[in-house]
């Protein structure tokens, strides 16, 4: 089941991009096509990545050279990922990483197993804090509900997601909002965790 998270970089709605697969992944031990095992908590792997799979090393880091010669490349690659992004290949590893290793065991997350099977993963895991609450909070329009965003944020929020006509939320209900009570269907509702 992990893999097959981190395989597609899921995170659910709470963890934006500070907490997602990607950034709280430590260690992964990972099976390339040809049968190599690869574990970037074993200090000794990097060498022998090196060495048993030259071409794939050096690949990567000429890859990884191309971007950082493009400024523009790297700040466009940058800007992009702070937004949650759970489609295809991680190419932010090529920005925030150095050693080839590393890059690819970040490209394997969100692969969908295109480039590796995931056998083994380290994870950072959050906090669990002793003290949650959530809100459900309705709004007069969707506007109202996005204008109430920062000052929610600001105020310690991790998690918010807003939801109208037409959204998941009303969709799951009954395929469109005719089920909802019409003072709810026009307005903003906003969840805060």
């Amino acid at each position: 089941m992990i893999g097959g998270i981190l395989s597609n970089n899921s995170s659910g709605m709470c963890c934006g991009v500070v907490d997602n697969s990607y950034h709280t992944l430590l260690h992964l031990r990972f099976i390339l096509a040809d049968g190599s095992v690869f574990d970037t908590e074993v200090p000794d792997d990097y060498a022998r990545f090196e060495h048993s799979r030259p071409e794939l090393f050096a690949g990567l880091l000429a890859l990884r050279r191309k971007v950082m010669e493009d400024a523009s490349l790297v700040a466009e690659i940058r800007e992009k990922y702070k937004i949650k992004n759970t489609v295809g290949y991680g190419i932010n590893a090529f920005v925030d990483y150095k050693h080839p290793l590393d890059i690819l065991a970040h490209l394997l997350i969100g692969a969908e197993g295109t480039l590796a099977f995931i056998a083994e993963a380290v994870l950072r895991t959050i906090p669990d804090k002793p003290l949650k609450s959530a809100a459900l909070l309705f709004f007069d329009s969707p506007r109202s509900a996005c204008d109430a965003v920062p000052a929610l944020r600001d105020s310690g929020a991790e998690a918010l997601g807003i939801h109208g006509p037409g959204g998941p939320a009303f969709d799951r209900a009954s395929g469109d909002c005719s089920s909802i009570p019409a003072g709810i269907a026009r307005r903003g509702v906003l969840f805060a965790l």
